[in-house]
């Protein structure tokens, strides 16, 4: 059987945390890095794989899938079915980790890095920085509330790729986990357990950690 092909890019962390499952998982993979800022997205042979023009897309045999958190659910239920929760109330956590990760961890995220990126701002606004620990303080106050040590229960899920990679990223821009234990002791499981974490993950994070400092040097300053 031919490898799936991930269409990847490096510094997007919603990329990185499917190539850690990917890795985790050892599927069979070839990985495609696009570079995005040279416009490959928009070519004609990549359009007719995803005509949205996103990463991650991966190619499973003639089977195109975009969206992180999609493409998370369909590894692990096609390559891994063992692993996939079994009741309707363990499936439902999980899928409730992962619409607050895309509507509010994530969207914070986006509101904080794209203005910079954009030329909006030349440092991250304070206000979306009190917004973004409002939302970890949601995390680390009740993702783990029976001293479980995954993000949705006792057993790693998805749920925990599409946190870590960006949780991750931020850190590596001056975030400080000191105020939320639970949480810093999970990103330590992470970096832990899930397989080629250094290579899947912290190299993209240095390049983007590195594309910030290089082109916007004050820009997170002020972020802790």
């Amino acid at each position: 059987m031919a490898p799936i092909i991930l269409y990847h890019s490096p510094a997007s962390p919603f990329s990185r945390s499917v190539l850690l499952l990917m890795r985790y998982l050892k599927l069979d993979v070839e990985v495609k890095v696009m570079n995005l800022m040279e416009k490959e997205q928009f070519t004609p042979e990549f359009l007719k794989i995803n005509p949205q023009h996103c990463v991650p897309t991966i190619d499973d045999d003639g089977f195109y899938l975009w969206e992180s958190r999609a493409i998370l659910a369909y590894l692990l239920e096609s390559k891994a079915p063992e692993l996939v929760p079994t009741s309707p109330k363990e499936k439902a956590i999980v899928n409730q980790r992962l619409h607050y990760e895309l509507g509010g961890f994530t969207n914070k995220f986006i509101q904080l890095v794209v203005p910079i990126f954009s030329g909006q701002r030349e440092e991250v606004n304070p206000d979306t920085v009190k917004e973004l620990h409002e939302i970890l303080f949601t995390i680390d106050e009740h993702y783990f509330p029976n001293g479980n040590e995954w993000i949705a229960g006792e057993v790693i899920t998805t749920a925990d790729f599409a946190y870590v990679a960006t949780v991750s990223t931020l850190v590596a821009l001056g975030l400080s986990l000191e105020k939320y234990p639970r949480l810093d002791g999970w990103l330590k499981r992470c970096t832990a357990v899930m397989t080629d974490y250094e290579e899947a993950n912290e190299k993209g994070i240095e390049i983007f950690k590195q594309f910030y400092i290089t082109k916007y040097p004050k820009a997170f300053e002020n972020f802790h």
